[in-house]
């Protein structure tokens, strides 16, 4: 019994299966490259951004900072600024954290930029203007979150 050689369809599926392999192999290695720089923060880039919030019916003054540091939230804010200043209907609701958090220095206060949303809605515990957590800090520390329903973004800062 002598050895023939594979038919020339059955090389090139093997050839195709090869290929298939080696494009899932990269594929695969391409995946946990890009996994394995984003959990180690490969590259250290600060992808943050700074928002100046405004509060409508309100003073000037009763503006604070927000740092967006999730990329949907920041796409978020960025659309909202490509909208008329009255048409601009989301607001920030957050986790409330003690100390200015290096961006938001008029207040002694910020929001945690890991653990902000822009929403439409959100519970009225929550609603309040900066002078109010500012006054009663402990008593909005203990709520833990802001949602003020007169906010909207006003400007990017950086």
């Amino acid at each position: 019994m002598t050895a023939r050689a594979a038919p020339e369809h059955d090389r090139r599926r093997w050839r195709g299966a090869a290929g298939r392999s080696t494009a899932r192999t990269a594929m695969i290695l391409s995946c946990l490259a890009i996994a394995g720089s984003a959990a180690t923060g490969c590259g250290d880039e600060d992808e943050s951004r700074e928002y100046l919030v405004s509060l409508r019916g309100h003073a000037a003054e009763e503006s604070f900072v927000i740092r967006l540091a999730d990329l949907d939230d920041i796409m978020a804010a960025e659309a909202e600024l490509a909208r008329s200043e009255e048409s601009r209907h989301l607001h920030p609701h957050g986790r409330l954290l003690p100390g200015a958090g290096g961006f938001n220095t008029r207040w002694s206060w910020h929001l945690d930029p890991r653990n902000v949303d822009l929403v439409e809605v959100s519970i009225e515990l929550c609603d309040g203007s900066p002078a109010m957590v500012e006054e009663n800090l402990s008593y909005w520390l203990g709520i833990g979150e802001f949602c003020p329903w007169d906010g909207h973004i006003a400007r990017r800062l950086r």
